[in-house]
């Protein structure tokens, strides 16, 4: 895969880039990466010029799936301001351990999350069905002092989920597919500038 060198770049003081790269290419593909977030704007305003006698056959970008795509089939989300309440909630059913502030742990099927809307992290209340019992013990949320789980696929889901949340991709890319040959290719677009960037023309 060819790299095209960039040649001229302009910042203009309304807060966009214009951009023109511009070399000898050898093959029959150019693939260029940007911020994610720089796409839209990209893809509205690229222009490519092959002055020698090559063509241009096309463009191809990535369309990978939205966070929301991938974790349409997990059983666990959660959100970044109620992550503990939302697990408890996810877990409806799953076999767990809690750890409780005072030393002991507790071993059983969840049943669920009782939230407090005043208070959600200190008067909401976890249901616990006890291990070989059919007593349902509850615990103030306040007194956890963590969560164990015994469900392999809840664990599973939770692991996809963090990967997932982590792994969200900050960058596409482009591919330029040309004819086979020499080609002196000319790539030209507008971006916006990123922050802090000053302009230097206009």
């Amino acid at each position: 895969m060819s790299v095209l060198p960039i040649i001229h770049m302009t910042l203009y003081k309304h807060g966009v880039g214009y951009y023109r790269r511009r070399g000898a290419i050898e093959g029959e593909a150019v693939k260029l990466s940007f911020r994610q977030e720089e796409m839209d704007d990209l893809l509205k305003s690229l222009t490519i010029i092959d002055y020698s006698k090559g063509q241009v056959r096309g463009v191809d970008y990535d369309t990978p799936q939205s966070q929301a795509e991938k974790l349409a089939g997990c059983s666990i989300i959660l959100d970044d301001a109620r992550s503990l309440r939302d697990l408890l909630r996810a877990l409806r059913g799953r076999k767990v351990q809690l750890a409780l502030k005072q030393g002991q742990t507790e071993g059983g099927a969840l049943l669920g999350l009782d939230e407090d809307e005043t208070r959600p992290m200190k008067a909401s209340l976890v249901s616990l069905l006890a291990d070989k019992t059919e007593t349902v013990n509850v615990y103030p949320i306040s007194q956890l002092s963590g969560v164990t789980l015994q469900d392999n696929d809840a664990a599973e889901d939770l692991r996809f989920f963090l990967k997932t949340a982590l792994g969200q991709e900050s960058h596409r890319s482009i591919t330029i597919r040309l004819s086979p040959g020499e080609h002196d290719l000319e790539v030209s677009y507008l971006l916006p500038l990123p922050p802090g960037a000053s302009a230097t023309g206009w």
